[in-house]
């Protein structure tokens, strides 16, 4: 634990005092918290200013994490696909990205959901007094529970947050515009998962997970085969049905090694070309080969996938 030397973020003198420019440290204390809720996926879930210590330099300091929510990746990306849809007013993109996250039952009023929820969006993008998108998340996550439809409890802490975020700002900043300001953080987020390196990252990680789906495949789609054919599927079909079947499980599997080719030779020829100029075979660098290799392979793959099945 150390000291920390500054005032609350809601001493609007104190921060007058330490020379501090209260609109600066709102929009960093925005950053902070999309930073933790969009690429993190860790994020303090109780950021009211008097957790938050402005100091010198219009710098931020947070503290006091005994409540703390986590998302997962998967998460992640939805909510970064719903701010996207939030600035390009398109109702039908957020709920769609929206019900992802949500948790769903037999007793579950979607329909019903849906409509109340497209209410409250058209509000948010068509009204002229409209309210923050923060509202919106916090609204629509609540509303939920209306229409016994569910969501995990870290996005629940999230809608919590997102709101007493936007009272922080307002707090700073009182012409703190939640709407206006998210948008380059939004952006960050998407460069974050975009990122060629943070591709190849993922890639690298997953490579033997798809070597071993590659491998195991010709024998399970055998085993399927055979069980059809002795019946205990439940499934009756004749030869001809049969061999169709197989004929489609064989063309299915080398459209899957061709595309994992594909995407193999692309990340290599990535690679070369960031070693560009140390490697070459007559004068021309690996990198151009690969990638019109690549090309040549992705155009077959289109042209399979285009096919109809025998």
């Amino acid at each position: 634990m150390d000291f920390v030397h500054g005032v609350k973020a809601d001493d609007v003198s104190g921060i007058h005092k330490l020379r501090s420019n209260a609109k600066q440290l709102a929009l960093h204390g925005l950053g902070a918290m999309f930073q933790q809720f969009l690429i993190d996926g860790f994020f303090h879930a109780d950021p009211h200013p008097g957790n938050f210590f402005a100091m010198k330099n219009n710098m931020l300091c947070l503290h006091d994490f005994g409540m703390v929510g986590y998302l997962t990746s998967e998460q992640c990306k939805e909510l970064v696909s719903c701010f996207v849809a939030f600035e390009q007013k398109n109702i039908d993109s957020f709920l769609k990205h929206f019900m992802h996250l949500a948790i769903a039952s037999n007793e579950s009023d979607v329909a019903g959901f849906q409509k109340d929820a497209s209410g409250i969006l058209s509000d948010l993008f068509f009204t002229p007094h409209r309210s923050s998108v923060a509202w919106a998340f916090f609204r629509l996550i609540n509303n939920g529970a209306k229409r016994n439809i569910c969501f995990p409890p870290d996005l629940a802490l999230f809608g919590k947050a997102i709101i007493t975020t936007e009272a922080m700002g307002l707090k700073l900043y009182p012409r703190f515009d939640f709407n206006k300001e998210f948008h380059p953080f939004v952006e960050q987020a998407l460069r974050s998962y975009l990122d060629p390196s943070k591709a190849i990252q993922e890639f690298k990680t997953d490579i033997f997970d798809y070597l071993g789906l590659l491998k195991t495949l010709p024998d399970r789609t055998q085993g399927v085969l055979n069980k059809i054919e002795r019946g205990e599927l439940g499934v009756r079909i004749d030869a001809a049905e049969l061999l169709g079947i197989k004929t489609e499980f064989d063309r299915q599997n080398d459209l899957r090694i061709l595309g994992a080719a594909t995407i193999t030779l692309f990340f290599v020829s990535s690679m070369f070309a960031y070693w560009e100029g140390k490697t070459s075979i007559g004068g021309v660098p690996l990198s151009s080969i690969g990638l019109a290799i690549a090309t040549i392979l992705l155009l077959w793959l289109v042209t399979r996938i285009a096919q109809k099945p025998a």
